[in-house]
């Protein structure tokens, strides 16, 4: 598979309103632009989301001490992993100018 054009590191997420409407999608069921500022900046970011969900009494006290770490673990090996297949044209094009 590392010898693939692609990568199997992602995240579902889904983000709703106060009125509960998917702020990714709109009326017609088609990504808004939140969606796709969104995509552009997970990249970005993710390595220092995981440390912020490390440092984080309130996460640990909803999801418990165990499942930090190891989901922050698991996320580490694989953004590791994904640094180290995707070749440098695919992580400036693709994960910069989404």
């Amino acid at each position: 598979m590392a010898q693939e054009a692609s990568s199997a590191l992602h995240v579902h997420q889904s983000i709703v309103d106060k009125s509960g409407r998917n702020v990714f999608s709109t009326s017609k069921g088609e990504p808004s632009d939140l969606f796709y500022g969104f995509l552009g900046g997970l990249h970005r970011h993710i390595y220092a989301s995981l440390q912020a969900l490390q440092g984080s009494a309130a996460m640990r006290s909803i999801l418990g001490d165990k499942f930090v770490e190891l989901y922050c673990a698991v996320k580490d090996d694989e953004y590791r992993e994904f640094q180290e297949i995707i070749t440098p044209w695919e992580r400036e094009i693709l994960m910069f100018n989404v």
